[in-house]
């Protein structure tokens, strides 16, 4: 399941993962590469090939390493491959899609505060305000949360 911390400046967020890309410029694994799904997350959100091991290949940039994906791919792919909870303000919403499916197969949290564009359709808890099941609802918590509807 996601499980989402709305921010509004009140919480404590120290928790989260905030620079996003510097936790996983230190961290990934080189077999991480070798998993489809992680292959599809840098397909998806950053258009770029795992070519092999550690070369990927960007249309606009050719051949790159992992250091160059975006904050959302490793956003991405570290909470599918580790526990960590990470700042959802680095992803972007190209990568909304990807992130509830990861949150089919574990539970992840995230924290957030801006107004994500999540699908129409889908299921979270927000953990300073419940379950939502829809967009509307987790808009109508979103404004209670930041601006007291």
């Amino acid at each position: 399941m996601l499980r989402i911390l709305i921010n509004n400046g009140k919480q404590d967020i120290s928790k989260y993962i905030s620079n996003v890309s510097a936790y996983f410029d230190n961290e990934f694994e080189n077999d991480w590469f070798e998993d489809d799904f992680v292959k599809k997350i840098i397909s998806t959100v950053d258009n770029t090939e795992v070519r092999s091991g550690l070369c990927l290949h960007n249309e606009t940039l050719g051949d790159i390493p992992p250091q160059y994906l975006s904050s959302g791919c490793k956003g991405l792919i570290l909470l599918y491959k580790e526990d960590v909870k990470i700042n959802g303000d680095r992803l972007g919403d190209n990568c909304l899609e990807l992130l509830l499916e990861i949150a089919k197969v574990k539970d992840v949290e995230i924290s957030i505060s801006h107004l994500a564009k999540f699908p129409r359709d889908f299921e979270t808890e927000i953990i300073n305000y419940g379950i939502v099941r829809s967009y509307k609802e987790f808009f109508d918590a979103y404004g209670d949360i930041i601006y007291g509807y």
